[in-house]
């Protein structure tokens, strides 16, 4: 279940919807597209989009494998469209994620998605309960790259860190960083529940050169 969010400026009477290559995008018949809300206008966001009809990815080609789509904007003198490539996301069935789009009309090279909620189960949850060792805790406590800002599913180099770290010597990487922190925060928090509930081993501290 995905949820779709864009950043969209609009006239009087206007909607933004998406539209795409699937059944539940539409199949880019703009007349079916999904309508999205202005919740927090000029941020418009789509309820929840069931893209199991795009099919399994151990079961569909390459090609298929993930949703090409783009944003218009509906109105009463007509559609407008966004100009470019289309808009990519991978099928990731079984997950609840939404999609940020950044702005109509700005393209990003690679999608950005964060989850909806907990992941079901982490890698060293498994380990623990058939009885492996846990290894290290390592903590990363930093600001939005660290946090994984612009990944699909917030995994940059923090996931993957913790994934080789992991397989390689079970130890176990937490990330909590926070998008827009800086030194003066990134002190308090060294101090906070959030870190000190973990009695890490280590404690990377990862700051952008602008924090």
């Amino acid at each position: 279940m995905y949820r779709f969010q864009v950043s969209c400026d609009t006239q009087w009477g206007e909607e933004v919807c998406i539209v795409g290559n699937s059944n539940c995008l539409g199949s880019w018949n703009v007349r079916q597209a999904v309508v999205l809300k202005p919740l927090n206008y000029p941020l418009w966001k789509s309820d929840e989009i069931d893209i199991s009809d795009v099919g399994p990815p151990e079961e569909a080609s390459s090609s298929s494998k993930r949703l090409e789509y783009k944003y218009v904007i509906r109105g009463p003198h007509g559609v407008k469209w966004e100009h470019g490539n289309n808009r990519w996301a991978p099928v990731d069935i079984g997950t609840r994620l939404t999609v940020h789009d950044g702005c109509f009309g700005c393209i990003q090279s690679y999608p950005f998605s964060f989850q909806e909620g907990p992941e079901i189960l982490e890698r060293s949850q498994t380990a623990a309960a058939e009885g492996q060792p846990r290894g290290w805790c390592i903590a990363v406590v930093g600001s939005s790259v660290a946090e994984g800002y612009n990944t699909w599913r917030k995994r940059g180099w923090a996931w993957l860190l913790g994934e080789a770290l992991h397989q390689t010597y079970g130890h176990r990487v937490v990330n909590v960083s926070q998008c827009g922190a800086n030194t003066a925060i990134t002190k308090e928090r060294l101090r906070s529940h959030a870190v000190t509930q973990l009695k890490p081993d280590i404690v990377i501290i990862a700051l952008s050169l602008g924090n």
